[in-house]
């Protein structure tokens, strides 16, 4: 592939590439759609992921996912 010219565009695709089975033309092709879509879509989305990771854990007993 070729290189990216913005390092901001490489960087979004190096943490999406980190996703299992998205290797890096499909992380390039969602690094686009988010750049291309509204700021309110990244907000959304940026959000959602934080908010999971801080609101949900595995359960002790029976190890599926909770909300806190």
């Amino acid at each position: 592939m070729s290189q990216i010219p913005s390092k901001k565009v490489e960087n979004a695709v190096d943490a999406l590439s980190r996703l299992p089975g998205i290797g890096r033309k499909t992380a390039l092709r969602l690094a686009l759609h988010i750049l291309k879509g509204d700021d309110i879509e990244a907000e959304y989305l940026s959000n959602s992921i934080l908010k999971m990771k801080k609101d949900i854990r595995y359960c002790t007993t029976c190890h599926n996912i909770s909300d806190l």
